[in-house]
């Protein structure tokens, strides 16, 4: 294989793949396991509180439940790309219904001042927009931006099931620190299950 031409020189410490169905995770795995080599150690889909209805861009996936129950049999661990659904989860979009989360600029489709910048996408659907209503509800009330709480949720949707990381795209230092204090974020699983489907979570 041919990450094992950088990981034995030391080159690399760990790889990783981007885009990859389930099935095509778990005969990887097999295969690694099988031939004593090592395997990877996270998948990078799209994932965010607005769950596309389409390929993002083609060849692309996005992590649905499958795909999560996946990462946690196997013990990988996500980075999500475009955690604001390339600008769909902005106080720009919100405020703009003709702006539906498809973009050329960025992991996350939003400019160097925070703007966002899309046309026509996969994300304006009933669902998402409704989910984008509750967590900016939620944000409003607690001083928090929509694009922060959506970063929370995303990094805490799947918490202590496999360790979930986001890629950030934007040019301004400013607006990376804006966006990095949903680290700060803290959700129950309640909140987690709330904005993604409007109801208390089950128990």
């Amino acid at each position: 294989m041919v990450h094992q031409e950088a990981l034995q020189p030391g080159f690399a410490l760990a790889w990783g793949t981007s885009n990859w169905s389930p099935t095509r995770l778990t005969a990887l795995m097999q295969a690694c396991r099988v031939l004593g080599v090592p395997p990877p150690v996270a998948d990078a889909p799209q994932f965010s509180l607005a769950q596309p209805s389409r390929e993002v861009w083609s060849g692309t996936t996005c992590c649905t439940r499958a795909h999560a129950a996946t990462l946690a049999q196997e013990h990988l661990a996500l980075f999500g790309w475009a955690p604001l659904a390339a600008g769909y989860l902005t106080q720009g979009a919100a405020n703009n219904s003709s702006c539906d989360g498809s973009s050329s600029g960025g992991s996350n489709g939003v400019n160097s001042s925070g703007n966002s910048s899309n046309s026509e996408g996969p994300f304006d659907t009933a669902a998402n927009q409704a989910r984008r209503a509750r967590a900016m509800s939620w944000g409003q009330k607690r001083g928090m931006t929509l694009e922060q709480v959506s970063i929370a949720w995303a990094l805490q949707c799947f918490a202590g099931a496999f360790p979930a990381f986001v890629s950030l795209g934007t040019g301004d230092p400013a607006h990376l620190a804006d966006l990095a204090a949903a680290t700060s974020v803290r959700l129950t699983r309640k909140d987690v299950h709330y904005m993604m489907d409007g109801s208390p979570l089950k128990e």
